[in-house]
């Protein structure tokens, strides 16, 4: 018989959003995935400090500005910890995809 996996045991997402409904339709997307322990954090300072501490499997920010979602990303992929990290980012889509930020997004390994 297999043992069910504790809360303890559980994989970790750690997500932000800037909108009380992005945080709904997230928050219940990740209830219904039932192996996963979701980590809800605005603030974003407090989100690296949660990001760093529990080590999730994902991390996922919902920001209207893509600028603000790829300086925290930037973050994350400083440290070699977290390397591999999937880091989805989702944001208003670009009026005009500027060369720039394309590039930041390629050499940052980000998903968006």
């Amino acid at each position: 018989m297999e043992k069910k996996p504790s809360l303890l045991d559980r994989k970790k997402i750690v997500f932000s959003c800037d909108s009380d409904l992005n945080q709904k339709v997230l928050n219940q997307a990740l209830k219904v995935v039932g192996e996963y322990e979701s980590i809800f954090e605005n603030n974003m300072v407090k989100f690296l400090a949660r990001t760093f501490m529990f080590e999730p499997k994902l991390v996922i920010l919902s920001h209207e500005n893509l600028e603000d979602n790829l300086r925290f990303a930037e973050h994350l992929r400083n440290n070699d910890s977290f390397y591999d990290l999937p880091i989805i980012c989702i944001s208003n889509p670009m009026k005009r995809e500027k060369s720039a930020i394309r590039k930041k997004i390629d050499s940052l390994r980000v998903n968006n």
